[in-house]
């Protein structure tokens, strides 16, 4: 059997990067201003720079740090 803290790792990564790949794909995604759905790109990324942006930046650089820290972590005590 798997050790369990393996589950908890894989749920991680699979996590951080469904999140990571939620930036991107944030900015394909129209949206609906006064009742009309906008789908120029220019305004749909203007709007999600001024609006989710930061919260996203704020949940997924904090998130690759401390995983890669791990990760380096993890491979100093191995060796």
């Amino acid at each position: 059997d798997p050790p369990p803290e393996l589950w908890l790792e894989v749920v991680d990564w699979i996590t951080l990067a469904f999140w990571t790949l939620n930036i991107p794909m944030s900015v394909m995604v129209g949206y609906v201003h006064e009742g009309v759905t906008v789908m120029v790109p220019s305004l749909i990324l203007r709007r999600y720079m001024t609006t989710w942006f930061m919260v996203d930046m704020l949940v997924v650089i904090p998130d690759w740090i401390f995983s890669l820290l791990e990760v380096k972590t993890r491979s100093e005590a191995d060796s």
